[in-house]
């Protein structure tokens, strides 16, 4: 990659402060069009706050990335006033909001935050034995992204994913018989 002309740009929507940001940017293909090879973004800054930054591994997370940053103190106060923190998730293929709802970019409560931890916590077994026409079943898989800061933990975020499971295509197979039989 040459430089970030090759990424599309995603925009954060509010102030530094805001309790929750949105991410915004336009559609781009990975294969034909307008081709990108993927997204980034630009953290806020103030000149009172300093520049976000992102300090922990993100997770991956049924196509989701999450991940936590970092939010220093203003300059010169020393350490009496405390950094905070904010939880991204977003779609890993396009850096926009998930599909699975929940909040896009929170401000931590409990100050500096680790990388997210993500627990599963259950799959709707009856929506799952549904079969829908093609053979194909749906399974409603819920997990929950929980921060641990430097002050607490932060409350959990329950997210809802839908999964396929069971035939995932029909396919026939051509002189199955003689296939077999080895002729």
């Amino acid at each position: 990659m040459a430089d970030r002309s090759e990424l599309a740009l995603r925009t954060l929507g509010g102030p530094i402060t805001a309790a929750q940001l949105s991410v915004s940017g336009t559609g781009f293909s990975y294969a034909s069009g307008a081709i990108k090879k993927g997204w980034y973004v630009d953290f806020l800054s103030s000149p009172t706050q300093g520049t976000e930054r992102s300090v922990t591994p993100g997770q991956l997370t049924f196509g989701n990335v999450q991940f936590n940053t970092l939010i220093p103190p203003p300059p010169l106060t020393g350490c009496e006033v405390p950094s905070s923190g904010r939880s991204y998730a977003v779609n890993a293929l396009t850096g926009l909001a998930t599909a699975t709802g929940g909040t896009t970019a929170a401000l931590s409560s409990v100050g500096i935050l680790s990388t997210p931890v993500i627990f599963n916590l259950r799959s709707d077994v009856a929506e799952a034995n549904r079969l829908q026409a093609s053979g194909k079943k749906i399974v409603k898989q819920k997990y929950a992204s929980v921060g641990f800061g430097s002050s607490g933990t932060a409350p959990a975020e329950s997210r809802q994913v839908d999964l396929r499971a069971g035939r995932l295509s029909w396919r026939e197979v051509f002189n199955y018989k003689g296939l077999v039989d080895g002729n």
